[in-house]
């Protein structure tokens, strides 16, 4: 009878362990790894947008710009609280109501856009973010 006991508890240990070392994959980013509505974009020459249904969706090494529908998807990368997100299959005129501007002079018709951005204030349900073009993005989690 012990025995029978000893081999039940070592089977349910083992299998706490394999639950525990599961393969699903766990956000990376922290707190940023969310879906983000967009409140206000605050244009550097003092223009306030108030967009609705825009977004940003971090997850591990994605950021998604959605309308409710994916719109654009962009390779991530996060060093500190810079973020730099690189578009392959995306134009820059598509990605402007989100706030991402590209410097004066360059062409918006041109696939691959790179953007940085720099993460201002985060928390639990807040995220502002300022673009290399001064651009300040406020979202809400969503």
């Amino acid at each position: 009878m012990k025995t029978l006991y000893k081999i039940i508890a070592l089977t349910l240990i083992a299998a706490t362990g394999l639950l525990a070392a599961g393969c699903r994959d766990c956000p990376t980013n922290g707190k940023l790894d969310n879906q983000w509505q967009i409140m206000k974009i605050e244009y550097p020459d003092g223009t306030v947008q108030q967009p609705e249904k825009l977004y940003y969706c971090f997850y591990r090494d994605i950021v998604q710009l959605t309308t409710g529908g994916v719109v654009a998807t962009a390779n991530l990368t996060q060093k500190g609280s810079t973020l730099t997100m690189e578009f392959p299959y995306s134009t820059a005129d598509k990605l402007t109501p989100w706030g991402l501007t590209l410097a004066p002079g360059e062409p918006t018709n041109v696939t691959g856009p790179v953007y940085t951005v720099e993460i201002d204030h985060l928390s639990d349900r807040t995220l502002r973010m300022v673009t290399s073009q001064g651009v300040t993005i406020s979202c809400r989690k969503f």
